[in-house]
Formats: structure tokens, C-alpha cells, sequence
């Protein structure tokens, strides 16, 4: 009773969830950099560079985390879609096929 009356077991409870939202934060970046791998067409000799074509993409989740961290959810939102439409910009201004 002592415990939790000062607040130890809280305390237990608070490093744990720290400990866990450190690796589900670098796994849904990973997940997220990995699932990018559908934006491009490889054939079988393309396999050992889906890490450095995906580089990109693991950097932006790791900053895509960061945002929604210290800003919210809808800031995260924002800069998604605000990153996808200049990629979408550049495509139809420069006839870019990807």
C-alpha cells in the first residue's frame, strides 16, 4: 500500500511506457519507410537497394514522428500532404515519369 500511496509503482509504470514507445516510435518509422517500396517497380536484380531507395522515406517518418510528437496529429497531417502535393507538382510541371 506504501508503494503506491508515494507513487513507485506509477513510477515503474511510467519507465516501462517510455521503454515501449521507443521501439514502437523506430518501428512505425521503419514500417513506414518500408511500405514506400510499392511506389516503385523493381524486377529481381533492384532487391539489395530497396534500403537505400527507401532511405528517403525512412528519414521522413522519423521526422513525420517527430512532428506528430511535439505538434499533434494534424500537423503531421499537413506536412504529408504538403510534401505528397509537391511531389505530385513536380511530376506534372517537369512530365517527370517515374
Amino acid at each position: 500500500m506504501r508503494e503506491i500511496i508515494n507513487g513507485n509503482t506509477f513510477r515503474k509504470g511510467l519507465s516501462v511506457r517510455c521503454y515501449l514507445f521507443k521501439w514502437l516510435y523506430y518501428i512505425s518509422a521503419l514500417l513506414f519507410g518500408f511500405i514506400h517500396i510499392f511506389n516503385y517497380q523493381f524486377n529481381d536484380t533492384h532487391y539489395l537497394f530497396i534500403p537505400f531507395i527507401t532511405t528517403g522515406q525512412l528519414f521522413g517518418g522519423l521526422m513525420l514522428g517527430y512532428i506528430r510528437i511535439i505538434y499533434g496529429f494534424w500537423y503531421d497531417v499537413l506536412l504529408h500532404a504538403l510534401f505528397n502535393s509537391l511531389m505530385i507538382g513536380g511530376y506534372f510541371i517537369f512530365d517527370y515519369h517515374f
